[in-house]
């Protein structure tokens, strides 16, 4: 009697080795066709203007960003020690979400503190 699950297994690599076959004697088709390229399109003008549109709008994000204590030392010029001992004095603006908690720096008002003769020695 002839084993069916040898000729079972043996179906699928023969239904593959069809398949690949199949598309192996097919030409290879022609490219689609293409617009323009993208050097025609693009508009240098607009795209600087656009460009000049988000800078301004953009450019007072930056000052409103809360700053850690890590980063805003690195802005500083200062130590992370030396800045806590200034937060601790009150002698720098911060804002904090309770006592004991992470501060918070916002880079505008660090400016002005240091422009109005705060610390930069550390």
């Amino acid at each position: 009697m002839i084993e069916l699950r040898i000729y079972r297994a043996a179906f699928f690599p023969a239904l593959l080795a069809v398949a690949v076959v199949m598309f192996s004697l097919e030409d290879r088709p022609d490219p689609l066709p293409q617009g323009l390229p993208a050097d025609v399109l693009f508009d240098e003008g607009a795209a600087a203007a656009q460009a000049e549109r988000l800078a301004q709008r953009l450019a007072g994000r930056q000052d409103g960003r809360w700053l850690t204590a890590k980063e805003a030392a690195a802005h500083l010029g200062l130590s992370v020690y030396a800045l806590h001992k200034l937060t601790a004095a009150r002698a720098i603006p911060f804002g904090q979400d309770g006592p004991g908690c992470k501060l918070w720096f916002r880079r505008a008002e660090l400016d002005r503190w240091r422009q109005g003769g705060g610390s930069s020695t550390r």
